[in-house]
């Protein structure tokens, strides 16, 4: 006869069976860190914030030069790769998931919304 784990519910033996405050657990949870499973930063704040690198990595630039002066910049790769951390900034804020550090997963968010919108304004040539 098997019984059920309170906490995460699989099937385990009578014998490997351990009493705690939610009564019957089994190996894993009884000796799992507190806490297993947290990670300082959500997955949304490390993508943007992997964003922002890219855009500094990525480049398409294209220079139209008269006489030798730049009269037309784009950097493409900036543009695109800054909008994407910009959004997934954002998207952090909609969804309210920073992590189990919220300070640093805020933090981490709203630079990158303010490096991404930066890419961007760089990337349009704005600067020149």
């Amino acid at each position: 006869m098997s019984k059920q784990c309170n906490v995460c519910g699989i099937e385990m033996e009578p014998a490997l069976t351990f009493m705690s405050e939610q009564g019957e657990i089994c190996y894993a949870c009884a000796y799992a860190p507190e806490d297993a499973g947290t990670k300082p930063l959500s997955s949304v704040v490390m993508m943007a914030a992997g964003a922002v690198a890219a855009s500094y990595v990525v480049s398409m630039e294209f220079i139209r030069t008269v006489n030798g002066e730049i009269v037309a910049f784009k950097d493409w790769g900036a543009v695109v790769m800054g909008a994407v951390a910009v959004l997934l900034g954002l998207l952090t804020f909609v969804k309210k998931d920073f992590g189990s550090s919220r300070g640093l997963g805020m933090g981490v968010a709203i630079g990158a919304i303010l490096l991404g919108a930066f890419r961007v304004v760089y990337g349009l040539g704005l600067f020149i």
